[in-house]
């Protein structure tokens, strides 16, 4: 594929995977695509908004996975992110 020998491109396929499958309803594949385009703060956003649905589905660990591929200092910007942790942790 031409795009693994241009610089930056596969970031760019990611990213707009991550906001093809946002705009239609796939978080996960939207927020796996984010992370594998090392897109940090459009991964926390989704992060953080499937949250709920995770605890709600038992998906604790997906969660606690994805928090831990994002960088400590961005964590610690984002009270929402350090909030699911802490409750994470608690469990």
């Amino acid at each position: 594929i031409a795009a693994e020998r241009e610089p930056g491109a596969m970031e760019v396929l990611h990213i707009r995977a991550s906001e093809w499958y946002e705009e239609n309803g796939y978080r996960a594949a939207a927020i796996r695509h984010a992370l594998a385009a090392n897109d940090e703060d459009r991964a926390a956003v989704l992060i953080e908004l499937a949250a709920p649905d995770l605890f709600s589905e038992a998906q604790g660990s997906t969660l606690y996975r994805w928090i831990e591929e994002l960088p400590y200092e961005l964590i610690r910007k984002r009270p929402v992110l350090q909030y699911n942790v802490h409750v994470l942790r608690i469990k």
